[in-house]
């Protein structure tokens, strides 16, 4: 389906453009952790979901890991759990 490998290909550059940003850097916007990363974290935690392999993304993986250990998102993602266990696997991976 056209919208489907449309979506797909989107997905594939954004997270090329997320992986060149933070190769060099430990967040998407610099050195410091901020609106960039927080409006990113939601669509790339569900990235087994979304049929993204990581591998090919070794500085997201690390950037997710730490976002995860946040405390505030630790408690954003206890609420997901209480409201959402049918999300839980897509977000822990």
């Amino acid at each position: 389906m056209y919208s489907s490998a449309r979506y797909r290909k989107e997905v594939e550059r954004l997270c090329s453009v997320a992986e060149a940003q933070l190769r060099h850097q430990p967040f998407l916007a610099g050195s410091e952790f901020t609106i960039a990363d927080i409006a990113s974290f939601g669509w790339l935690v569900i990235h087994e979901r979304i049929g993204i392999d990581l591998k090919s993304y070794p500085s997201i993986d690390r950037w997710l890991l730490t976002v995860k250990e946040r405390p505030a998102v630790q408690r954003g993602m206890a609420v997901l759990k209480e409201v959402r266990p049918d999300l839980q696997k897509s977000v822990t991976g």
